[in-house]
């Protein structure tokens, strides 16, 4: 009887104990969800392809597929919410918990810039040209860490998010000339076949930052190299520069092709890298650059960490962008 009534009890704690473990264990497993939508236009409802997402307030994200699908690893809190970006639709920001099975809408932005003058070489109207942040490929580099801890090897890492890497230009407004980008060059490396991102082009809000996008037809850049200067021919399709300025950067997309498995040497595993990276040079002067992460600009100045040890003379990063302007009187 004894031996009856203690097997009992033995058995009641067996199974408290297993039902208090399988509910911490399915805790756990809820703190770390999937979130995931599909993206679309909101007239044609026809799925956004390339378009990105990024958790607000933390450096993750993704790029949608064919079909405007994406998904994302996250330990959602209910406050948190994801930022929706494509290139011409108006950007919009949704509570992690009001996505529905619906796509995400997004909806065409509005011209916000001044009627675009049409310019050709040959109009007959007096023109200069000037090239704004020259640089010298063989002087430049990649400005992210190394992913091993003592910096024995040299291969760099990122946040795993669509972010934008831009550069302002402030062209001389101090006459009445009008300005029109006529040629882009950004130097560009990967580490996989071929990668591809996006050319981004803004105008500057009343804070000094990104605002409208001006579209350009051909935004998807191939980087076919490892060390690829990258042009852009816009003579046939110039861009008037607006009066306070303009900026022009790329922006990451987290596809498959991009995506290059690098093991580390002498470690037993591998780091997840996307392609392309943009590269910068130094400079001394004192300049800032622009990233769109986490959902939001930030304003960056960073020095460089090369020049430290050998020189006493302060250097910047500056990104390896490069414009052809020309001038044309009214």
């Amino acid at each position: 009887m004894i031996y009856m009534a203690f097997k009992s009890w033995f058995l009641s704690k067996i199974i408290i104990l297993f039902v208090c473990f399988a509910f911490c264990s399915n805790s756990m497993q809820d703190r770390t969800s999937i979130v995931e939508g599909n993206i679309a236009d909101s007239l044609t409802g026809k799925p956004l392809h390339l378009a990105n997402i990024m958790i607000k307030g933390y450096k993750k994200g993704a790029t949608t597929d064919l079909k405007g699908y994406f998904s994302i690893e996250h330990e959602p809190t209910p406050a948190d919410s994801i930022v929706v970006s494509f290139i011409g639709y108006k950007t919009r920001t949704i509570a992690i918990e009001d996505i529905q099975l619906a796509p995400i809408m997004l909806a065409k932005q509005e011209n916000l810039l001044p009627e675009i003058v049409v310019f050709s070489p040959g109009n007959g109207k007096q023109s200069t040209y000037h090239e704004f942040n020259k640089f010298k490929p063989k002087d430049c580099f990649v400005r992210y860490q190394p992913a091993d801890s003592d910096g024995k090897y040299y291969i760099p890492t990122r946040p795993k998010e669509p972010s934008i890497e831009a550069k302002y230009f402030n062209v001389d407004s101090s006459n009445d000339d009008l300005k029109f980008i006529t040629e882009i060059r950004i130097l560009l490396t990967k580490f996989n076949n071929q990668a591809t991102c996006r050319l981004r082009v803004f105008s500057s809000d009343k804070y000094g930052l990104p605002e409208a996008d001006i579209e350009i037809t051909d935004n998807i850049l191939r980087v076919n190299q490892t060390h690829d200067l990258v042009v852009v021919n816009l003579k046939e399709n110039p861009i008037l520069i607006p009066d306070n300025g303009i900026f022009v950067g790329i922006e990451l997309l987290l596809t498959e092709n991009n995506l290059s498995q690098i093991p580390i040497p002498d470690d037993s595993g591998h780091i997840d890298i996307f392609s392309p990276f943009l590269m910068f040079y130094e400079s001394t002067i004192d300049s800032t650059f622009f990233i769109y992460s986490s959902g939001s600009w930030e304003k960056v100045t960073q020095m460089s960490s090369l020049t430290k040890e050998r020189s006493r003379v302060p250097k910047y990063l500056q990104p390896a962008i490069s414009l052809s302007v020309a001038k044309v009187k009214k």
